[in-house]
């Protein structure tokens, strides 16, 4: 067919918040067999439509114009002509603010075609709460009642503004809009459908739709499409709160598609309780809303403009109960929710993003961003090699080999990471730190006790650390926390790999007063959700039997640990270095351990190294209960899968994917971003210890250790009595009786950040090369967008043969020589 063959066009120009972005959606979804029963919906992309809007009023969004809206709504009124059938379905929300001369341009368009006008309509009372919420998406930090309040001509707080009134009717003053459109093209050309009243099937607003338009309402099943996301009152609480922070600060360009696409539309309106009601009007302005609501269904009636449904509809009923203002352990319950179902989104974009971008980062680019400043994770910096000097600079005998086998939480964090930024500085000197990858001696660790997951190239990563350690002629140093966890045999053969003759054994220590909380926090930071009382109760008085007493006394058990790793060796070779107690002198750990290697401690800058990150006592509860989600949502998405459809998780709340990261997406997302950056950089973070009432027990069980190690008359560098508890002076804030107040200002934080770490992804990705597609007009931008879409797509099909490449190195390099 010819462009004549257009004979009648259906312009959906709103209102918002009327279903508009349902409709669009069945639409879209349904466009293939539109087009086969005549009616065309003619769009490329999703947001054209809105692109088209945008181009027909010269209007901005944010502030901000794009240059590549220009000329689209005459290349989509161009488009229906050109599909060769009779009708076409043009559909945007933001028509409503259309002028009259705009609207006689946009039925202009059409040639010879009969323009009708759609207009869905809905009653006052819903449109302004849901009107409200969409304000707040859109970094708005006034209440509900100062927005009903502005929006009817009274006070609107702080930051009201006139224009957001203006722009307010100029899309929701029915009678005005239908008024400005029926110049245009006459008042039995503007069809109103109503909104069904709540509680009415879902399917009812499309029924009414196709009618108007003349389609078949069951051209599509209804099974799948979208519809505008609306937040619960605690949710839209908790964003207007995080909009009065640094993500409202935030430019449109970054708020837009992390903080409204991802945390509100994808997140926030998924995580309110269960029993929750809708946002409803409040109360005292029910009057002037119903008076105005008749007054504009007495304009509708009189102006006789075609109407499916019924414009007794638009009539508010009876005023509602609104909801109570939301208490914080409500705001505490959404905020974890909301930090859950952030992480696992972010997780899917970062994904999204690394399959979008180029097979060449820019260089210096991280794999995965991090906070300026920011060191980086042992995951992050697993890619970064080192090779050392075959040998020192100067002429040294074979010296010992240092196996630092931990203890966990007594430093070693921090040792190894001053090892590690000097180990060239280091070699020069004559001691060997025998890693080539930051996270090389934890795999040997994992290789070495033969455990049964492994990250991939952990297999034989002991043999060559061994063999690296033993064939250095100077001092050796291998450093890891999990060799303390090895049995007998496997300390054992990992001393005769080294070499007997040459082994020091060097094992770090603290106090089990501060030890307990301080592994608690560190297993809530792996994912475990038991409680401090739980976790107090299982090693204490389960102990090694316990869930996670087992692992506990395996590492922190001085006595046996060193027995394990001891045996055969002459005592003075066993080094137990004492953890300084707080307030002690920054660099004394430093100092002790580089006193047993042997080494000047000031040849090297302490400071680069980064500390192992403590947490508060509520900041660990809040990761806690993360963790206890997280948990939750992927047994709700496990069990969803089983049945083949949508289920509910804990608490009731809908869960229809679960939790889909994996292994390495929850180490680097719980415990190396939000634990370790987001909230171990918090400050006034509260120290929390064991209840008092548990003080004798543990200062019984660190005397008994004391004793052993004395006995054992192994060298000890620094003082044995600083592992004994001194009895606090009054008992410390206990995490599990965190106070709501303070987990909603941790969860404030931590989706702040997380919300921070998806602009950083997004600038990352999409700003570097092959990112986003270059912007502008004319010529020269149309050949840049069509060579970067070449690009990218030739980048998609070369990834997957890069990556075999690359695993296929990697297997060979470390295949066994």
């Amino acid at each position: 067919m010819t462009e004549a063959a257009l004979r009648r066009v259906y312009l959906h120009v709103g209102v918002p918040k009327t279903g508009s972005t349902h409709l669009q959606d069945v639409l879209w979804r349904s466009r293939g067999g539109l087009l086969a029963a005549g009616v065309s919906y003619p769009l490329e992309r999703r947001e054209q439509h809105f692109a088209a809007a945008m181009d027909l009023r010269k209007a901005a969004w944010a502030g901000r114009r794009n240059p590549d809206w220009d000329g689209t709504w005459a290349r989509l009124a161009a488009a229906a002509g050109a599909a060769g059938v009779p009708t076409a379905v043009l559909s945007s929300e933001l028509l409503a603010a259309a002028t009259p001369a705009q609207a006689v341009e946009a039925c202009g368009s059409f040639g010879a075609a009969e323009v009708h006008v759609v207009l869905t309509v809905r009653d006052l009372a819903r449109q302004l709460p849901s009107a409200w919420q969409e304000q707040v998406k859109h970094r708005q930090t006034m209440t509900l009642e100062q927005f009903v309040s502005g929006c009817l001509g009274g006070d609107g707080g702080p930051t009201w503004t006139a224009g957001m009134g203006r722009r307010f009717w100029e899309l929701h003053d029915v009678p005005a809009v239908a008024d400005r459109w029926a110049r245009a093209v006459g008042a039995g050309r503007v069809h109103l459908v109503t909104v069904p009243a709540a509680g009415a099937r879902r399917e009812l607003l499309w029924e009414r739709f196709a009618a108007v338009v003349g389609i078949r309402s069951d051209i599509d099943p209804l099974g799948g499409p979208r519809s505008n996301t609306s937040l619960g009152p605690t949710a839209a609480e908790l964003l207007r709160r995080l909009n009065e922070g640094d993500v409202g600060r935030l430019p449109p360009p970054h708020y837009d598609p992390v903080a409204r696409a991802v945390l509100a539309e994808k997140v926030l309106t998924r995580v309110g309780p269960a029993d929750e009601p809708r946002l409803v009007l409040p109360p005292e302005f029910a009057d002037d809303v119903a008076a105005r609501a008749a007054a504009a269904v007495q304009q509708l009636t009189e102006a006789g403009y075609p109407v499916e449904g019924d414009l007794g509809e638009l009539l508010p009923g009876p005023p509602r109960v609104p909801a109570p203002i939301p208490d914080d352990s409500r705001l505490a319950e959404v905020a974890v929710r909301g930090t859950a179902g952030l992480i696992t989104e972010l997780a899917r974009m970062e994904q999204r993003l690394r399959d979008r971008s180029p097979l060449r980062r820019q260089p210096g680019q991280p794999a995965h961003p991090r906070q300026p400043g920011q060191a980086g994770q042992p995951g992050q910096r697993g890619g970064e090699r080192w090779s050392p000097p075959r040998r020192p600079r100067r002429a040294v005998a074979p010296g010992p080999v240092y196996m630092h086998i931990g203890a966990p939480k007594t430093g070693t964090t921090f040792l190894q990471d001053v090892l590690w930024h000097h180990r060239a500085t280091l070699a020069a000197q004559g001691l060997l730190f025998t890693r080539e990858r930051y996270d090389e001696h934890y795999r040997a660790s994992l290789d070495l006790r033969h455990t049964a997951r492994q990250p991939a190239g952990a297999a034989g990563s002991w043999d060559r650390v061994a063999a690296r350690a033993r064939h250095w002629p100077g001092t050796a140093v291998v450093s890891h926390e999990l060799f303390a966890a090895a049995d007998a045999a496997d300390a054992a053969r990992a001393v005769d790999a080294l070499g007997r003759e040459r082994v020091h054994i060097v094992y770090s220590v603290r106090d089990l007063w501060g030890l307990l909380g301080a592994e608690w926090q560190e297993s809530t930071k792996h994912g475990r959700g038991l409680s401090f009382d739980e976790f107090l109760a299982d090693v204490l008085e389960r102990g090694p039997d316990g869930v996670v007493g087992r692992w506990f006394w395996s590492v922190h058990d001085a006595v046996r640990v060193l027995q394990r790793w001891g045996a055969g060796l002459p005592p003075e070779r066993v080094h137990v270095v004492t953890l300084p107690p707080a307030g002690s002198e920054p660099g004394l750990l430093w100092r002790r351990f580089a006193g047993v290697l042997g080494i000047d401690p000031d040849s090297v800058d302490t400071t680069v190294a980064r500390p192992n990150a403590s947490l508060g006592a509520a900041e660990v509860t809040f990761l806690r209960q993360v963790n206890a989600e997280l948990a939750a949502a992927r047994a709700g998405g496990q069990q969803a899968r089983r049945h083949g459809g949508e289920t509910r998780a804990a608490g009731g709340r809908r869960s229809s994917g679960g939790d889909r990261l994996d292994r390495s997406q929850r180490g680097r997302y719980v415990k190396g971003l939000l634990a370790q950056q987001i909230l171990a950089e918090r400050t006034g973070k509260q120290r929390f210890t064991p209840p008092l009432e548990l003080f004798d027990d543990i200062r019984a069980r660190a005397e008994s250790a004391v004793e052993g190690l004395r006995a054992a008359n192994y060298s000890v560098t620094g003082d044995l009595a600083e592992l004994l508890p001194r009895r606090p002076v009054q008992a410390g804030p206990h995490p599990d009786h965190a106070a709501p107040a303070e987990l909603v200002a941790v969860g404030a934080d931590a989706l702040t950040g997380l919300v921070e770490h998806g602009v950083r992804l997004r600038t990352t990705y999409l700003d570097g090369p092959g990112g986003a597609e270059p912007a502008g007009t004319g010529v020269a931008a149309v050949l840049r967008r069509r060579w970067h879409r070449g690009r990218v797509r030739l980048d998609r099909r070369l990834r997957p043969v890069a990556r075999r490449v690359r695993d296929r190195v990697t297997a060979l390099r470390h295949a066994p020589r």
